[in-house]
């Protein structure tokens, strides 16, 4: 399940180190419990882990539920008045925080794995390897996991390998255009909302979508004042009604794999340089 690779290869990640060490900026996923399944632990070493010796569909599962067990603990002070846009945001909304590393962490880590490689025709079989992933993340109703997948995917550092997208099955192609569809930006997302008013728990919804929302409609209101406040908290309550709705999904037949886990959480997103530049805007 894994093989020794002659060297380290990372790009924007940094290796946990579990014997000591603290960032205050960033919250320790870690920790994050995930009950054990029934499957036997395996060693293995973040380094020399290959995703192309795993199914993305093992893969797909294990994401599910390090997703889900953050995305049921927001509570709804942490989306009141967009907590997670101020200062102290770690504090007034640590898990809307978290689902927000979670989607970074996850977004590069698909950058990493194929810029990792550098064969042309292995870089192809890992892009076709996440496109496998992302279909069956949209399998499991996970659209948080399926937009950070497909945000990697788009990124500029990927979208130019020309050669590399040359060596891409056709099969894979049209994968990739039917999600691409439903993750368009045009008219507001109507293609995700739509699609999201019409599945059934269990789902993680792309939680972007909603904080978006959140935050246009304090923007909105705060520029009139003769506008009455219960205006405001209907459509506020509408959306956080919505989220608990979604809190409730349960994936009780997906089993743990914990070396998978472990895998996973080995990667921290860096977010220094993200921190240095809100220092401006604060």
């Amino acid at each position: 399940m894994a093989k020794r690779l002659p060297h380290k290869q990372s790009l924007p990640f940094s290796i946990q180190d579990r014997t000591g060490g603290n960032n205050d900026s960033l919250l320790d996923l870690s920790k994050v419990q995930i009950a054990d399944g029934t499957h036997d632990r395996i060693a293995y070493d973040s380094v020399v882990f290959d995703i192309l010796l795993e199914s993305p569909e093992r893969l797909a599962a294990q994401i599910t539920l390090l997703d889900l067990a953050i995305f049921k603990c927001i509570l709804p002070e942490e989306l009141v008045d967009c907590a997670w846009t101020n200062r102290e945001k770690f504090s007034t909304a640590p898990h809307v925080c978290a689902m927000t590393q979670r989607f970074n962490t996850t977004c590069y880590w698909v950058q990493n794995e194929i810029l990792g490689k550098k064969n042309i025709k292995i870089r192809s079989e890992v892009i076709c390897w996440f496109i496998k992933l992302a279909k069956k993340l949209y399998d499991l109703n996970n659209l948080h996991a399926l937009k950070a997948v497909m945000s990697g995917l788009q990124c500029a550092s990927i979208y130019r390998l020309s050669r590399t997208w040359a060596f891409l099955p056709r099969k894979e192609k049209i994968a990739l255009d039917k999600l691409q569809d439903l993750l368009t930006t045009n008219r507001n997302n109507e293609n995700l909302r739509k699609h999201m008013n019409n599945i059934q728990n269990p789902v993680i919804p792309y939680l972007g979508l909603y904080l978006t929302d959140l935050m246009y409609i304090n923007a909105a209101y705060s520029k009139y004042d003769n506008v009455k406040p219960d205006s405001k908290s209907i459509k506020i309550n509408n959306i956080i009604r919505r989220i608990a709705s979604f809190q409730e999904s349960n994936y009780d037949s997906v089993e743990s794999v914990p070396y998978i886990q472990d895998y996973l959480k080995s990667f921290k997103y860096i977010e220094e340089l993200q921190s240095f530049l809100e220092a401006e805007y604060f």
